[in-house]
């Protein structure tokens, strides 16, 4: 069982378990993490083909009402777009009314997700799976909470095949490959890239450690700074500004060469992984 094929198990699961679960979008019977959940369950499945915005204003309604809601979005673009409502809503009302509202993003190959507005709402939780068992972990956690949570979804990663056991919460970084030189903090799918380095490194002698953020906001500074502690020399791959700031001063007087920021791409990390061992 694939990604999308255990995600459209969870949610016709959850559907049927809990008649105050709604599922919203505008492409529901064409995505294949939703295809079919419409014609099991139309009291609970929406079919809107309107703007981001009205589905974000539906979503909050029922949300008020009580009910649990899954926004599906068609990509960041759409993400973008409906930032300033989310940030208004969640500022007004959402610390005093629980917003139960789950928005899953598709991210494309190679496309870009505008990180850095996002991570400046409050009360709101940020998380990109980086295998096809945590989307579906993950996506699970987050149908448990009462807070916003937006789900960065890489669409080739769901095409992989789901495991039995992740690290499916909202809370906490994961190391994923101990080392003792150099950090390299990825999330989404450059983790997969950034163990592939390591893995090439270690037999040049070059020990890296490689931690899976997942949860981007708000960040597992704990987990973050004592690894940036232990090797001294932090990589950050993706980062926006704001989450480069809060690593890094978690462990300021520990750092042994500059941070460096830069892209999920396998030359750059090996470039920056030398860099960082020059002084």
């Amino acid at each position: 069982m694939n990604g999308y094929q255990r995600i459209n198990a969870i949610l016709s699961s959850e559907l049927r378990s809990n008649a105050n679960l709604h599922i919203i979008g505008e492409s529901l019977a064409l995505a294949p993490d939703t295809t079919g959940l419409q014609g099991k369950h139309p009291e609970q499945v929406h079919l809107l083909p309107v703007a981001d915005n009205a589905m974000l204003g539906v979503a909050i309604g029922m949300a008020f009402a009580g009910k649990k809601v899954v926004l599906n979005l068609s990509g960041p673009q759409s993400l973008w777009s409906i930032i300033p409502q989310l940030g208004e809503e969640i500022s007004n009302v959402g610390r005093e009314f629980p917003l139960a509202i789950t928005i899953r993003v598709p991210v494309a190959p190679n496309e870009t997700v505008q990180l850095q507005s996002v991570l400046g709402l409050e009360g709101i939780c940020v998380a990109a799976p980086s295998s096809a068992t945590q989307a579906s972990m993950m996506l699970q956690a987050a149908l448990q909470t009462t807070t916003p949570t937006i789900l960065l979804e890489d669409r080739m990663l769901l095409l992989d095949q789901v495991e039995e056991q992740d690290h499916g919460d909202l809370a906490s970084a994961v190391c994923v490959r101990s080392g003792e030189d150099t950090s390299l903090l990825v999330w989404g799918n450059g983790v997969k890239t950034a163990l592939e380095v390591a893995e090439e490194l270690q037999q040049e002698g070059v020990s890296v450690e490689v931690i899976d953020v997942r949860v981007l906001h708000p960040l597992d500074e704990t987990n973050l700074s004592h690894s940036i502690q232990k090797t001294g020399r932090p990589i950050l791959v993706n980062a926006p500004s704001s989450m480069m700031n809060t690593i890094v001063n978690g462990a300021f007087w520990r750092l042994e060469n500059q941070p460096q920021n830069i892209s999920a791409n396998s030359e750059e990390m090996r470039e920056a992984i030398f860099k960082s061992l020059r002084y």
